[in-house]
């Protein structure tokens, strides 16, 4: 419930076969290196495909998906979600430090996995700002799984682990406002 705790799972909210047919796709699909922030502290790559981007955003707009969102967070979405598809791999000089998406108006993050195989590490992590408790430490799911955390509450950081292994984490990272 989310009352209780600020982030739920959500197993295959998205088509599964729909999506690990499209993880076979981005396995090829190009993909550029982003740098964010004052130096460069996030770095991961970005799909280079604006149409792969815009069909999982098509998905994650569909009305059904939209009101059980809605309905699971307690609150109205906006019927559009902000996002694209990342890739982190196990290069060192990938990373996703402790972070806040909160800004813009933002409410609700979700990530949806797209990875086409096992992730070793890349493990979703959710805290407090002034607290080293972890409230979630999750591992990347299977493709169509969504896990969903609260973006508007100021005092909530989140971070993407390292990857550790071969396979790299592909999800996409969306964002919705209030309606």
């Amino acid at each position: 419930m989310w009352s209780e705790r600020p982030w739920f799972v959500w197993p295959a909210a998205v088509d599964p076969g729909w999506c690990a047919a499209l993880a076979e796709r981005l396995r090829s699909a190009p993909f550029t290196d982003e740098a964010l922030g004052l130096h460069g502290n996030f770095c991961y790559e970005r799909l280079a495909e604006p149409e792969l981007d815009a069909l999982v955003r098509a998905k994650l707009e569909e009305a059904s998906f939209v009101t059980e969102l809605s309905a699971r967070v307690g609150r109205p979405l906006a019927p559009s979600v902000e996002g694209l598809v990342k890739r982190v791999d196990s290069a060192p000089h990938r990373r996703f430090p402790w972070h806040s998406d909160g800004s813009r108006g933002r409410e609700i993050a979700v990530s949806l996995s797209l990875s086409a195989g096992p992730v070793q590490g890349g493990r979703f992590q959710l805290r407090r700002k002034w607290s080293a408790e972890l409230l979630a430490d999750l591992a990347q799911g299977r493709p169509g799984d969504v896990h969903a955390f609260e973006v508007g509450d100021p005092t909530l950081v989140h971070r993407v682990t390292p990857v550790e292994g071969p396979e790299p984490r592909v999800f996409f990272a969306g964002w919705y406002r209030g309606a």
